[in-house]
């Protein structure tokens, strides 16, 4: 059971840092012109972006900024449900 557990989170954030990469290849590709693109477009820059990705869902996760959020979202809700 916690095995489980484990592996989910280590696919959430897997896939937060993959985003994140993605993100920055396509925030590169549009901020940089053709010339500087060679220089920031490699390895260490993607996996930079990667593991940035990565500690901030961490840092996310430690904080529960997630489930303020979200329970404020539902709060929101079910106030809006009640005033019909």
């Amino acid at each position: 059971m916690i095995s489980n557990n484990i592996d989910i989170d280590v696919m959430s954030y897997l896939g937060v840092g993959f985003i994140a990469m993605v993100i920055g290849m396509i925030a590169i590709n549009i901020i940089f012109e053709k010339e500087q693109l060679s220089k920031y477009n490699n390895f260490k820059t993607y996996f930079t972006f990667f593991i940035i990705g990565i500690v901030i869902h961490f840092i996310v996760e430690q904080i529960n900024l997630d489930q303020i959020y979200c329970g404020k979202k539902c709060q929101m809700r079910i106030k809006a449900q009640n005033n019909y």
